[in-house]
């Protein structure tokens, strides 16, 4: 298992019951730290001056649902030309083939679907974070 002690993790879902839970498990995955919040709106004012190690986020929430929130992640990213995109793991409970078209089409790390369980969650969470360091890595030997 992965050690995720001093990272932080973002999670924006507008069912609160939903949020605490995929909260309590990110944090006995042992992430020090996990912000939660109920829509896109709010998570982009929460990632200002702080970049969580990973974010998951619901792909339909109002005002701002997922595509739109990766959308504009992406799009600041691009415009400040940052280097190593955020990880961002989308959750849904119906995973139709436009949505997970769209969300590839903007650079999403990987889906999860509800109900979240603390093991599809473990094996997302590893597998997008170790790909992230993977890239990391590779850029600093260039």
């Amino acid at each position: 298992m992965t050690d995720y002690n001093g990272l932080m993790a973002l999670v924006a879902d507008d069912h609160s019951f939903i949020r605490g839970a995929v909260a309590t498990m990110m944090e006995a995955l042992g992430f020090s730290e996990v912000v939660t919040v109920g829509d896109g709106t709010s998570a982009l004012k929460a990632m200002a001056g702080h970049r969580p190690a990973i974010v998951l986020c619901d792909i339909r929430m109002t005002p701002m649902d997922g595509l739109a929130f990766l959308k504009a992640l992406r799009t600041f990213e691009a415009e400040h030309d940052v280097k190593s995109p955020q990880p961002v793991i989308l959750m849904t409970s119906n995973p139709d083939a436009s949505t997970v078209r769209r969300a590839m089409e903007l650079d999403v790390d990987a889906f999860l679907v509800k109900p979240v369980t603390p093991e599809s969650l473990r094996k997302q969470v590893d597998r997008v974070l170790k790909a992230r360091m993977s890239v990391a890595l590779n850029r600093r030997g260039d």
